[in-house]
């Protein structure tokens, strides 16, 4: 399946697992051309967990499961 043509979707494990994770202040969903991404913002060990990535089109689907684990907690010195 050429990713170029496809819608992508990226969920995580435990976040209503049929709402799609969309851009906002926590997530950024990011496409260039056939690379596609999530970025998290300010990870927090709240964030660890299993994310899933969906490509589909017409014709086909596929998927990614990626594992995130993340420890400590960000410490902004003043």
């Amino acid at each position: 399946m050429s990713r170029m043509f496809a819608d992508v979707y990226w969920f995580k494990e435990g976040k209503n697992d049929t709402d799609a994770i969309e851009t906002d202040e926590k997530y950024e969903v990011v496409c260039d051309g056939d690379r596609h991404s999530l970025e998290i913002f300010n990870a927090s060990p709240d964030d660890s967990g299993q994310y899933l990535c969906l490509a589909k089109n017409d014709s086909t689907s596929s998927h990614w499961l990626f594992g995130l684990q993340v420890e400590g907690e960000l410490y902004t010195m003043v």
